[in-house]
């Protein structure tokens, strides 16, 4: 629409293959917390909560990875990690008041708001070249 108009968007200074592989890297630590937590509980608790909490982590970690894989599909994603880091953020702050949690186990947390960063940018950054080596890339 822009070019049709006689206006080109700005370009990007902002590299998409550095965004993906920044992106691809959070999937890979969030990958490795679902695991510990799956397998060995997390901030002393063990069960059936920490495997739900962790099969959650891993869902979101292979969601990076395909969005890291297939950066056009990225976008469907923005929603789900979007309400994900809202609600954690509300969460957070009311049991770091309460003193229901420490900062060090909230600090987790982080990772999901690095990763919807890296996942809007990865969004807003136009994908240029040759479309098939890219997507397969």
């Amino acid at each position: 629409i822009l070019a049709a108009i006689g206006r080109e968007p700005a370009p990007s200074r902002l590299d998409p293959t550095a965004l993906r592989w920044g992106l691809a890297a959070v999937a890979a630590v969030q990958l490795v917390i679902a695991l510990s937590t799956m397998l060995f509980g997390a901030n002393g608790v063990t069960g059936h909560l920490t495997r739900e909490v962790g099969s959650f982590d891993l869902a979101l970690a292979v969601g990076f990875l395909f969005a890291a894989w297939r950066p056009a599909r990225a976008y469907g994603m923005l929603p789900l990690v979007g309400a994900l880091v809202a609600c954690l953020a509300v969460t957070t702050a009311v049991d770091l008041s309460e003193g229901r949690a420490g900062a060090g186990a909230e600090a987790t947390h982080l990772l999901d708001l690095v990763g919807l960063a890296f996942l809007w940018l990865v969004t807003r950054t136009p994908v240029t070249g040759n479309r098939r080596r890219l997507a397969s890339a």
